[in-house]
């Protein structure tokens, strides 16, 4: 299975740009150099009241879509 591994920090007020409805994709630089754009829903288990900030792995399926997404 295709994994990407990133980092990404997003603030409170950036978090809150998403929940308003004015974004729904987050783009990322993978480790590997590849630009991701992921869906906002994915991202929802790992906001605080500070953001979102971590290490994450994503998933793909051989076809190249969306698996799953995880905290490292």
């Amino acid at each position: 299975m295709p994994v990407s591994i990133f980092n990404i920090y997003l603030t409170e007020q950036e978090t809150l740009s998403f929940y308003s409805a004015r974004k729904n994709r987050i783009k990322v630089a993978a480790e590997n150099g590849q630009t991701l754009s992921l869906p906002w829903e994915v991202f929802k288990p790992y906001v605080t009241k500070n953001g979102i900030s971590g290490r994450f792995a994503v998933y793909f399926n051989s076809d190249g879509k969306f698996m799953r997404l995880q905290q490292l």
